[in-house]
């Protein structure tokens, strides 16, 4: 690499791991909010029941009718296992970027 590329490179590494954190910020976003929907599915599961293919609360309890907003963030088990390996690669792959820029940092 000379020392004209390096400078470019580094760019694009640096960019590249903006990207993969932004990705992984969004993916852990959508991870907890799955979490969310399964705790509420789980708090108040003798109340749920079926509504036009949609999963809702029958409770007098407000707090559980408050949470309902969640269940549309519950996801199937192969949905969620999809989920869960992409959020473990996009880690996976940030931190090899973030490894690479920082030996970048060591070398210079």
């Amino acid at each position: 690499m000379s020392e004209h590329e390096q400078p470019a490179q580094i760019g694009q590494l640096a960019e590249h791991y903006t990207r993969l954190k932004e990705e992984v910020k969004r993916v852990d976003e959508r991870v907890d909010q799955v979490q969310r929907a399964y705790q509420v599915a789980a708090l108040c599961f003798h109340d749920l029941g079926p509504q036009d293919d949609y999963l809702v609360i029958h409770s007098n309890d407000e707090g559980f009718r408050a949470s309902a907003h969640h269940l549309h963030h519950l996801l199937g088990k192969h949905d969620l296992v999809n989920l869960l390996h992409e959020r473990n690669r996009l880690r996976s792959e940030l931190e090899q970027v973030r490894d690479k820029l920082r030996a970048w940092l060591n070398y210079v």
